[in-house]
């Protein structure tokens, strides 16, 4: 259930095995087994004298092999994956995985031939074999490139940082506490509701302005992307009579959200409530949003529709989420803090290859 990033990793894998194999195997055959394709040549061109298979076979491979590369570093290009640090490390031999070793024993193998074929044709100026020998280099430079693209999740360019978060179909954020005095229950929801019904979200010093914040951001426009908000609860904020005291819960939040989706004309529903969790407690918060990604987003949605608000809860929260954030296409986004009368909500896209550049052992 890793999401559609995940599945394409997996196609690639498959290209990255099958592609130079092929290769090595289709330049290897003899000349007795080219015969059918001498003949349909002959049928495709009407070529009474048509060139030999080899030099046939080995123009076509080549084309195809530029074609192959050209278009393996456009894609390169577009995922923003490094590619000078990443083919140095192919190189090198650094990579420490299964795939990687194979990508490695590849190109030195197809380097090695190419270096061989590219000594005989100096020697005998026969351009089929020059054929042939940049068919073997490109054979393990595309190799190396459908490696870089079956590991794109950890060689993506450094995080980004947006002033605006992208829009997401589906929104995790924590409840925190309503931390106004709360002998005053009644007089604090009315003036938050006030500031709701006067559409002063924005300027709301209240912590559930927050989630609201967030969710009119994905739901602005003339066409609205959020489908799903869950909220991560703790044993405060719970509507669980058996786990909550007399503080403002998920049924106060509840009837916040009812107001705020008239007024803001937002309709994907009620949010979903998460099982209460210790906000002190990284592997309950971390366990409860396993689940809550793995039951309540997929299979229906993707890795690309998840976006998570770390500026609610406590830092511990702060800290499971952006762990749990941490996979292509999960975005983080946050209240910024600079002082002023409405802060911004910004977005993040956190790379995996900043992660391993702290932690370079874990690298795949």
């Amino acid at each position: 259930m890793g999401g559609s990033a995940l599945r394409r990793n997996k196609v690639w894998h498959y290209f990255l095995i099958i592609y130079p194999i092929l290769i090595l195997t289709v330049t290897g055959l003899p000349e007795e087994s080219l015969k059918s394709l001498n003949q349909l040549i002959e049928k495709i061109t009407h070529l009474n004298k048509p060139i030999s298979s080899k030099v046939a076979l080995h123009t076509f491979i080549l084309v195809s092999n530029v074609i192959i590369c050209t278009a393996l570093l456009l894609r390169i290009e577009r995922k923003g994956i490094k590619f000078g640090g990443f083919l140095s490390k192919i190189i090198s031999g650094s990579v420490n995985s299964v795939l990687g070793v194979y990508t490695i024993i590849v190109f030195l193998i197809t380097f090695s031939i190419f270096q061989n074929k590219l000594e005989i044709f100096i020697d005998s100026h026969d351009w089929n074999v020059f054929y042939l020998s940049v068919i073997y280099l490109l054979t393990g430079i595309n190799t190396s490139f459908l490696f870089m693209l079956s590991q794109s999740h950890f060689y993506r360019q450094v995080s980004k940082q947006d002033n605006k978060p992208q829009k997401k179909k589906v929104l995790i954020v924590a409840l925190s506490r309503f931390y106004y005095d709360r002998k005053d229950r009644e007089k604090n929801i009315n003036e938050f509701l006030n500031e709701i019904a006067n559409k002063q979200l924005d300027k709301s010093k209240y912590s559930w302005a927050v989630p609201l914040r967030s969710v009119k951001h994905h739901s602005d426009g003339k066409d609205p992307i959020l489908e799903k908000v869950i909220i991560l609860v703790s044993d405060e904020t719970s509507s669980n009579p058996k786990v909550n005291s007399n503080t403002y819960n998920f049924n106060d939040f509840r009837k916040v959200w009812r107001e705020f989706c008239k007024h803001y004309g937002v309709n994907i529903g009620d949010p979903i409530e998460s099982n209460p969790v210790k906000f002190d407690d990284l592997k309950s918060c971390l366990r409860e949003l396993d689940r809550l990604i793995h039951e309540e987003v997929f299979p229906e949605y993707k890795d690309e529709d998840i976006s998570m608000n770390i500026s609610s809860g406590t830092a511990v929260v702060s800290a499971a989420m952006v762990i749990a954030s941490v996979k292509e296409g999960r975005q983080i986004e946050y209240i910024e803090q600079k002082e002023r009368e409405i802060k911004e909500l910004v977005g993040i896209n956190v790379s995996v290859e900043d992660i391993y550049n702290f932690y370079p052992e874990l690298r795949g």
